[in-house]
């Protein structure tokens, strides 16, 4: 019998096809032969059993199905999550990230997102808070900032303050993009020396480049506090200084932070070799060889320069001056100005009424005469001067006499005594007069109304 299915003839007592394995029925088909007509049309015509004897399909099981399905909503999935992540991890999208972490003006927030280029710097709280300080506190600045990242990526440069670097990947696919700060340093500067210079609230010491130049950085731009600690005019003087050091320079050239002290210095010349200087009773140097500079000095209110010294007579003595800061030198006299026109007509006065007393003697001769010597008619000079006169008066063959009086030298002793030397000569008239020169030598006295008056006065032989 044949297969119904794939037309294979089988013998009629098999129960299944031996090509396909389709069961055969019980029905026996028996073979018909053909006219010669319809052998020729079967010739030329495809067999249909032929044609269907391809194995036919399985229905599809419903695992497979599933996994189909799963395949292709993953592939969707896939598509969609880099989509979304070639926009999310655009340069674009990444710089809107991180200028949004810039607007929150807070340091521990920059220091998440922060990092340096110098690898002495290291990124904290702490060390990003002067350039937070600079943004929050100067408004143009932050506007400028929050424009200049807006810029194209491929346009910051390495000395910016702060600029976007591409550096590594997100995924292994996507450029990483990161905010990088550029480290500044800087000079610490002022007008005095022996400096100590603390920074941002530290105990610990700067180090100094020379007496007057302390190094700090690397630092993050921004405001950056200094505390400058000094000595003068014997007293511990401290200024606190703040300054915006904003960029690194290409070239290399460190900038320089001035820290000027209100000072002023001044020189003093003395008519003594040597003496202590003071300002407000605080020691800043000696006089030498009579003269000195001094300083610097702190400018304040009420500064009083004291000026002590020890006169050869063991006197010690002491003036105080009213310090000017606009007033650059001092001259110190210790020992009284003296004129010696002064003092040659004060001992012109003395013999000038000593020679009235020749003449004639009268209580107002006394008291002119007591008035140029030092404890007037208790002076030993006084009797001499007014016995002098009387004997020439006594003397009939001397009629007059005239005294003048030659200013050698002279030379301020102490404070108060001028030492001099003078010629006296002595004119007398009438048949016994004379003409002679004496040599004399003394000590004067400088009364407090700045007058002289003559303590003592010896012949020199």
């Amino acid at each position: 019998m044949y297969c119904k299915n794939c037309g294979t003839k089988n013998d009629s007592d098999k129960k299944f096809c031996k090509s396909c394995g389709t069961p055969l029925t019980t029905h026996v088909v028996k073979e018909t032969p053909l006219t010669s007509e319809q052998a020729v049309v079967q010739k030329h015509q495809p067999n249909n059993a032929t044609q269907q004897k391809s194995k036919p399909k399985k229905p599809m099981a419903t695992s497979t199905k599933l996994l189909l399905i799963l395949g292709i909503v993953l592939l969707f999935v896939l598509i969609g999550t880099y989509k979304w992540a070639e926009n999310y991890y655009s340069f674009e999208a990444q710089r809107d990230r991180l200028m949004d972490v810039i607007k929150t003006l807070d340091a521990k927030a920059y220091s998440e997102v922060i990092e340096s280029n110098h690898p002495a710097f290291e990124v904290t709280e702490a060390s990003v808070q002067p350039f937070v300080e600079y943004l929050s506190t100067r408004p143009e600045a932050y506007n400028d900032m929050l424009r200049f990242l807006m810029r194209d990526k491929d346009s910051f440069n390495y000395y910016d303050q702060l600029y976007i670097r591409q550096q590594g990947k997100h995924l292994g696919l996507f450029d990483k993009y990161i905010l990088v700060i550029t480290p500044v340093e800087f000079y610490v500067m002022t007008n005095v020396e022996k400096i100590d210079v603390t920074y941002e609230g530290s105990e610990d010491k700067l180090t100094m480049q020379d007496a007057s130049t302390a190094h700090v950085g690397p630092v993050a731009p921004g405001i950056h506090h200094v505390v400058v600690e000094t000595t003068l005019a014997g007293e511990e003087v401290l200024l606190e200084h703040s300054e915006a050091i904003l960029f690194a320079d290409e070239s290399g050239y460190i900038p320089e932070m001035y820290v000027d002290f209100e000072t002023f210095e001044f020189y003093i010349y003395s008519d003594v070799d040597t003496a202590t200087v003071l300002v407000n009773e605080s020691p800043i140097g000696d006089l030498v060889d009579g003269e000195g500079f001094f300083g610097p000095v702190l400018w304040q209110e009420d500064l009083v320069m004291t000026f002590s010294t020890v006169l050869d007579t063991g006197e010690e003595v002491e003036k105080e001056v009213q310090l000017d800061p606009n007033r650059y030198e001092y001259n110190i006299q210790v020992y009284p100005s003296v004129s010696s026109y002064d003092i040659e007509q004060t001992i012109g006065q003395v013999y000038r009424a000593a020679s009235v007393l020749a003449d004639e003697e009268s209580d107002e001769q006394l008291d002119t005469l007591a008035s140029y010597l030092v404890d007037g008619r208790d002076n030993d000079l006084f009797n001499t001067y007014k016995n002098t006169g009387k004997r020439y008066r006594d003397n009939d063959d001397i009629s007059s006499v005239y005294y003048r009086v030659y200013l050698q030298e002279y030379d301020v002793i102490d404070l108060t005594t001028v030492r001099v030397t003078y010629e006296l000569s002595v004119n007398e008239y009438g048949s016994a007069g004379d003409y002679f020169e004496l040599m004399f030598t003394g000590d004067m006295k400088i009364l407090d109304d700045g007058m002289y008056a003559i303590e003592s006065v010896s012949l020199v032989d």
